[in-house]
């Protein structure tokens, strides 16, 4: 989906339904998570419902493993 508008801005404007910022050019709806893939022990993309792989930059993973109730002390 292009779209004219910063993500920033269109973040503000998801602010009441499950979507995140994962990455500088990515938000995501939470509710559509397939699955998390890593590689050398870093969380890197998450899979969607539709098949799209979506990469999860270092500085927004820990906001989306808070959503998912997971400590990232745990991980490692």
């Amino acid at each position: 989906l292009l779209h004219r508008e910063s993500l920033a801005s269109l973040k503000q404007k998801l602010t009441n339904h499950p979507f995140l910022r994962v990455h500088r050019s990515s938000i995501i709806n939470l509710k559509r998570i397939k699955h998390i893939e890593s590689e050398h022990g870093k969380y890197n993309s998450v899979t969607l419902t539709n098949g799209k792989l979506v990469k999860v930059s270092n500085a927004h993973r820990k906001a989306l493993f808070k959503y998912l109730g997971v400590k990232v002390s745990q991980l490692f």
